[in-house]
């Protein structure tokens, strides 16, 4: 830390002591020291870019969503994903003059620009890699004294972005400037395209690199923090825009895009059956690595956040085809509906009425499959709230609703 001018940082020195990063790890309970110091300074390089280039920046991304959760759902994002309207030249000379103010030495923090083997066509998209001082222990990292990291930077027109609080908690630090970033709803379009497999997004030999999506896209839905379909719609357009200056991509439409993402949902939700896609073993190594432990999903609930998310997803393509279907309230509504099908039940309630609910609720599913052909066994066994996300969607959700009534 020698090498860094204190004066130049926007968050204090102590923020990134050893002793305060493993303080933070203990706390928050992550697996790696390196990646809570690798958040700390993204965060600290975030607010560099935005104090020299104000609202012509949006952070967007993983680190972008950290931002809206509460600090015991936050996960490690160890790259910087921006957005910018400024030019090329305009970036990198803001981007030199933010490295010579934080080590005038020149021995670190110099943002040198990554020149990939085969670029892809059309897009300007640059990638950076920055080393920055690391206070871990050698072995915890490649070079000693240094980490390396990434970032990605996207050229073009800003998507709706607004200012969040100055002071706001990370489990890496406390923020001393109030980030610009893309706001809620335009980073949910934003990442669920990067499910469609097939098509715009991640490619399966990529397919790791669907967790950390599939975590954010989970929490967001969970924590019911979506506001604004036609945000996400507008967000799926310019990602589209985007994609259609890609080599090869020009080709694939909107509609194209969202049925590949409800395609790759249809078997991600099987996770805790067959697995088609083995899915779980991922997303087990990813939580190891990037989650702390109290914010570890297990199997069921992972496969319910899913169907949550193709649930949604339904809705955004109906609302596509000019129907007049608002798909977060087709979500809240049957947020509501798994209240019914789990009721929450005090420890001093009677276990008899406890057993006697679920009987009830396992019944009326078995008698629905009946009624739809749906092979039994499927949801034989299952929890009520399980076999109610199985077996919910957009054009049976009345009919399940009227199932639950008066239980």
């Amino acid at each position: 830390m020698e090498r860094i001018n204190k004066q130049k940082l926007i968050h204090p020195l102590d923020c990134f002591q050893k002793n305060e990063f493993e303080r933070r790890q203990l706390e928050h309970k992550f697996a790696h020291l390196t990646k809570v110091e690798a958040f700390a300074w993204d965060l600290e390089l975030y607010a560099q870019l935005q104090k020299r280039f104000g609202n012509r920046v949006v952070l967007k991304g993983g680190a972008a969503a950290q931002l809206y959760f509460p600090v015991h759902f936050q996960r490690n994002s160890v790259d910087i994903d921006i957005i910018t309207d400024l030019s090329v030249e305009e970036l990198e000379t803001g981007l030199k003059i933010i490295a010579n103010e934080i080590c005038p030495t020149g021995e670190i923090c110099n943002f040198i620009a990554y020149k990939p083997k085969m670029p892809k066509d059309g897009l300007r998209v640059t990638k950076y890699e920055v080393q920055i001082p690391s206070v871990c222990p050698p072995e915890m990292t490649r070079n000693p004294g240094v980490q390396t990291l990434t970032l990605d930077v996207l050229f073009g027109k800003l998507p709706s972005a607004h200012s969040l609080d100055h002071g706001l908690q990370t489990f890496a630090l406390d923020l001393a400037f109030a980030p610009r970033l893309i706001t809620v709803d335009a980073l949910f379009g934003d990442k669920l395209l990067t499910l469609a497999s097939t098509t715009v997004g991640i490619p399966d030999e990529r397919a790791n690199d669907r967790c950390k999506q599939l975590y954010d896209l989970n929490t967001l839905v969970g924590l019911q923090l979506l506001r604004d379909s036609t945000e996400i719609q507008d967000s799926f357009k310019h990602c589209m825009d985007i994609q259609h200056q890609l080599s090869g991509q020009q080709d694939f439409s909107l509609e194209d895009a969202v049925i590949d993402v409800e395609r790759f949902l249809q078997r991600a939700r099987l996770l805790d059956f067959d697995d088609p896609l083995k899915l779980w073993m991922s997303l087990r190594s990813f939580q190891s690595n990037f989650v702390g432990v109290d914010a570890r999903i297990p199997r069921d609930e992972w496969a319910i956040g899913i169907e949550r998310i193709r649930l949604l997803v339904e809705g955004l393509l109906a609302q596509q085809q000019d129907s007049n279907v608002d798909p977060l309230a087709v979500l809240k509504r049957a947020q509501a509906l798994e209240q019914i099908a789990q009721r929450g039940f005090a420890e001093s309630d009677d276990p008899e009425s406890k057993s006697k609910h679920v009987q009830q609720v396992k019944e009326r599913f078995r008698s629905f499959c009946e009624i739809k052909k749906i092979r039994q066994r499927t949801v034989q066994g299952l929890s009520p709230l399980r076999a109610f996300w199985y077996l919910v969607a957009l054009e049976n959700i009345q009919e399940i609703e009227d199932l639950l009534t008066n239980l």
